[in-house]
C-alpha cells in the first residue's frame, strides 16, 4: 500500500543553520582581540560596557539576512525567523564630541572644532585620539601631520586614563 508523500527516513536529523558570529568593530580599531558574539543583545551589552557607547554613536548597525536594517535588537520581536545578523559600521558616520553633540568626521576637523567653538586643546579636556591606524594624537599639529600620512580616516577619543 502506497502513502501519500515519500516515506520517512528514520534517524534524519533536520539540519540547523549555525548564527553568523559578529565582530565588534571597536575591538578591531583598537587592534585589542577581536571579540566575536551571536546575538545583537550580546554585542550591544559589549559596546555599553567595554567601550561606553552606544551603536547609533559608534555608528553600528544590524542587518538581518532578510535585509531588515536596525540600530537596536527589536527586529527578533517583529516575527522574522531568519534572524541572523552582520554589523555595518558606517565609516562616514564620525565621532561626537565631548563637549557637544557635534560629529567630526576627521582627526583635523575634531581638533580645530574642540580650539574653535571651546577654546580648548585635546590635551587639556583629559583625552586623545586614536588613529585606525593605532597612532596616538595629542594636538591640533600632530593631527594635521598624521592626516598627511595616513589614508585611515576612522577615529576615536580615548580618555587619558584608558591606556
Amino acid at each position: 500500500e502506497e502513502k501519500n508523500g515519500p516515506p520517512a527516513k528514520k534517524g534524519k536529523i533536520e539540519k540547523i543553520e549555525k548564527k553568523k558570529e559578529m565582530e565588534c568593530p571597536l575591538c578591531t580599531v583598537d587592534h585589542k582581540r577581536k571579540r566575536r558574539y551571536t546575538s545583537v543583545n550580546a554585542l550591544i551589552n559589549h559596546l555599553r560596557f567595554n567601550h561606553r557607547t552606544t551603536p547609533a554613536e559608534a555608528g553600528i548597525k544590524f542587518r538581518c539576512a532578510c535585509g531588515h536594517t536596525s540600530a537596536c535588537a527589536r527586529h527578533n520581536s517583529s516575527g522574522c525567523s531568519v534572524v541572523n545578523f552582520t554589523v555595518i559600521h558606517e565609516k562616514k558616520m564620525g565621532v561626537k564630541c565631548i563637549l557637544c553633540k557635534t560629529m567630526m568626521t576627521s582627526l583635523s576637523s575634531y581638533t580645530a572644532h574642540l580650539r574653535t567653538a571651546h577654546s580648548t586643546k585635546i590635551d587639556k579636556t583629559g583625552s586623545h585620539l586614536l588613529c585606525s591606524c593605532g597612532v596616538k594624537v595629542v594636538s591640533e599639529w600632530t593631527a594635521k601631520k598624521h592626516m598627511m600620512i595616513c589614508d585611515e580616516r576612522q577615529f576615536r577619543v580615548q580618555k587619558v586614563d584608558e591606556d
